[in-house]
């Protein structure tokens, strides 16, 4: 179970992650958008799987790199 210290962190960090892409971005980050598709997501796994193998669910994953929402 996460400490609420350990999740202030985090949140710290991804507030500050977010700032600086920002900032290095500028108005490119909106044209990113476009790359973030199931359809790339999905061939950014295979490809992993075929690097890697698949995620091992034995091992405390959830047998799933991430969500392809």
């Amino acid at each position: 179970c996460a400490s609420r210290k350990g999740l202030a962190a985090l949140a710290d960090v991804e507030r500050l992650l977010v700032q600086r892409f920002n900032e290095i971005l500028g108005t490119a980050g909106e044209s990113l958008g476009a790359l973030d598709s199931p359809a790339i997501g999905a061939a950014l796994d295979r490809q992993a799987d075929r690097d890697f193998g698949p995620p091992d669910a034995s091992q405390g994953g959830t047998g799933k790199r991430r969500s392809t929402n």
